[in-house]
């Protein structure tokens, strides 16, 4: 097919299957950076509350979900969270977690010099 030298080009599109192509590359990559290998499973979409627990370092908020091993970072705790939950996201879509309940948080005390 051919354009008159008038027409404007056309832009890409991103159809489905290469979003969640994308999704998975990223989710791939960010896995292999922390030493884990990916299988390519994938299993039904559920929804799961999960806790964050942010702190300071330096000039950046990081988050990180103790459940699920995820970490992430922002410049504020709600971009921190934020980035969190995409990793977290991104990270149960190739590997879902069993039903195992919801965590236990409590505190404790240790002597040190």
């Amino acid at each position: 097919m051919r354009l008159s030298a008038d027409a404007e080009p056309m832009q890409p599109t991103v159809v489905a299957a290469d979003y969640r192509r994308e999704r998975r590359q990223r989710a791939e990559a960010i896995l292999l950076r922390n030493g884990v290998k990916c299988d390519g499973r994938s299993a039904k979409m559920t929804t799961q509350t999960f806790t964050a627990v942010v702190h300071r370092e330096d000039d950046l908020y990081v988050a990180e979900c103790p459940e699920v091993g995820t970490v992430s970072q922002g410049r504020t705790v709600e971009e921190a969270v934020a980035n969190l939950k995409e990793a977290t996201e991104l990270y149960l879509e190739e590997f879902p977690l069993p039903d195992v309940g919801r965590p236990w948080l409590t505190t404790f005390e240790v002597a040190h010099a």
